[in-house]
């Protein structure tokens, strides 16, 4: 069984050579206890997938994930081979995905926790697989997006820096009737320090592309507040956030109580599966009132929920209308954010070489066009 889980994975074909180097790799970092570097959204992917796999054929986590990780390259690899030795010993996967040499989300861990709680770790699972697709996507999509205009950035600022060295010179060398133009003389200044600011500039941007990049690989940016600080400036992003993470929320929560998981402790695991501050909050307090025998009010949880969840929750039926309807909503609102990444995907190219490539040429624009209508309008003067 677990061969034909290995050739779901379709990692079979790796050389002797690199698993010799793989190996190699791992001791050293075991006799040194090295502790592995943040594990990478497409690490997460990959990860997630292989778990579905193997509770789906019936093969024990710990030795699926101890004989798949000599497939895993990489930092993968080290991570899989991690938590197997780890369930190997006894401990659940919910407490050794909190451990913190493996650096696993905590919406991660809350789902991973929902699942085992609800006895469906698969639908669990494939849950987040398609959010966290999704959000790897966006990612990309935004890399590209930004690629073009950082091109035309440097390529224009190469060409001011060529500006200010070997053209506002012969500006400022010509005989002025009069005095020369501030703003002449102010650039023409500039080129006394070009060797300071001249490297500075691309040296730092490039270096805050690539800072970005590297972070921004992280599957730490499943995370609310860590995918809006590194993606959340991006227009009508936040609103694919909110849409999968009210999408989480109702597929978890669907799962939880379709499995006999009392409501007020289904509506905490599915908050915390979905990491939103405002479902968290709400959920809490939609929760404490039911423990306490009391109903739902609709103006203590109104604006917290989104609107169609709050209406569900308020207004639930039978167990079996709530289970369906939840569901409803959770494939409403996935493909609400499946249909706002798809036109981010495709628009958002546009709008940021629209937007940072245009001011970037306009103002080498009026860099260059500026002084030299000085220079006309000296010449033209009587």
């Amino acid at each position: 069984m677990l061969e034909q889980v290995r050739g779901i994975s379709a990692r079979s074909g790796t050389s002797t050579v690199w698993q010799t180097q793989r190996i190699k790799r791992r001791w050293v970092a075991g006799l040194f206890g090295i502790a592995p570097r943040a594990i990478t959204l497409d690490d997460l992917i990959a990860l997630n997938d292989e778990m579905i796999s193997l509770v789906r054929a019936g093969v024990p986590l710990a030795q699926g994930l101890g004989e798949l990780g000599g497939d895993f390259p990489g930092q993968l690899g080290v991570i899989s081979t991690r938590l197997a030795t780890r369930l190997e010993r006894g401990e659940s996967l919910e407490h050794v995905l909190g451990q913190t040499d493996f650096d696993f989300p905590p919406v991660y861990r809350a789902v991973v926790l929902a699942g085992v709680r609800a006895g469906r770790l698969p639908a669990a699972l494939e849950s987040v697989a398609a959010s966290v697709r999704r959000l790897s996507e966006l990612r990309r999509a935004v890399s590209l997006a930004m690629l073009y205009p950082l091109v035309i950035f440097l390529l224009t600022y190469g060409l001011f820096v060529f500006l200010v060295v070997n053209v506002i010179p012969v500006l400022v060398s010509y005989d002025w009737t009069n005095t020369t133009p501030t703003l002449v003389g102010w650039v023409n200044g500039l080129g006394d320090s070009v060797h300071v600011w001249g490297p500075v500039v691309p040296i730092v941007v490039i270096g805050l592309a690539a800072v970005w990049w590297q972070r921004s690989r992280r599957a730490a940016l499943l995370q609310p507040g860590f995918g809006d600080r590194y993606l959340g400036w991006v227009p009508s992003l936040r609103s694919v956030f909110a849409s999968s993470r009210a999408g989480a929320f109702c597929e978890v929560l669907s799962v939880l109580v379709a499995h006999g998981v009392p409501l007020a402790e289904a509506l905490r695991l599915a908050a915390q599966s979905s990491g939103d501050a405002r479902i968290l909050g709400s959920a809490e307090e939609m929760a404490v009132r039911i423990e306490a025998g009391g109903k739902p009010d609709e103006e203590l949880d109104q604006g917290r929920f989104s609107p169609l969840v709050n209406w569900l929750l308020l207004t639930r039926g039978s167990k079996g209308e709530l289970v369906q309807s939840l569901r409803f909503a959770a494939d409403s609102y996935q493909r609400r954010a499946s249909r706002q990444a798809e036109w981010l995907g495709l628009y958002l190219p546009l709008i940021l070489t629209a937007v940072i490539g245009g001011a970037v040429v306009f103002l080498y624009a009026m860099a260059l066009f500026v002084p030299w209508s000085m220079m006309m309008s000296e010449i033209a003067a009587p």
